[in-house]
């Protein structure tokens, strides 16, 4: 700006706005960044819903080793992460999980004293477990749960205990259940 006063107005505004325009440039970047980073989390919040429920309505044991019992009706397997086939749930993702199963031992399908003994395993590794007798009365059964924290590929699965019986029916008496809690990165 020299002497004259509207060259010298018009740069003030020149710079009045280019400085603005470097302000939104920015503020726009920065919300820019925000909403890929929403994104990005929504994406993988997104792909952690898993979820499966199970029955188990037949009768098994006893037998002579621990065996996974095969929750074969499901109920609900949300992401698919529960195998039928071979009643295991395998982690497909990090995170937090909560599982609970119930089994049940009717003295009625057995002429003799049964035990009812489960096993709750992540990967081979007892976490908790369920014990109940059929001595007196003729139902028995017990719940169990636990949350664990999983890294993808981990499994978990209820094994009947060597020597054990479990029996259940259309009722599903003895079921098996886990979600996914909160996935962690």
């Amino acid at each position: 700006c020299t002497s004259d006063s509207k060259a010298c107005a018009c740069c003030l505004i020149e710079q009045r706005l280019h400085r603005l325009e470097t302000i939104v440039n920015k503020t726009l970047q920065k919300l820019t960044d925000d909403v890929t980073s929403i994104n990005a989390t929504l994406n993988f919040i997104n792909g952690c819903n898993f979820a499966f429920s199970a029955s188990f309505t037949g009768c098994s044991g006893p037998h002579t080793v621990n065996k996974t019992i095969v929750y074969e009706n499901t109920f609900l397997n949300y992401g698919d992460a529960y195998d039928t086939s071979t009643g295991i749930f395998t982690a497909p993702k990090k995170g937090v999980y909560s599982f609970t199963f119930t089994v049940q031992v009717d003295i009625s399908f057995s002429t003799t004293y049964t035990k009812l003994f489960t096993v709750l395993e992540k990967t081979g590794v007892p976490i908790v477990m369920t014990k109940d007798t059929s001595n007196i009365d003729q139902d028995d059964s017990s719940t169990n749960s636990a949350i664990l924290h999983l890294e993808p590929g981990d499994t978990v699965q209820v094994k009947l205990v060597a020597g054990s019986k479990i029996c259940g029916d259309k009722n599903n008496y003895n079921t098996f259940s886990g979600f996914l809690v909160f996935p962690l990165n």
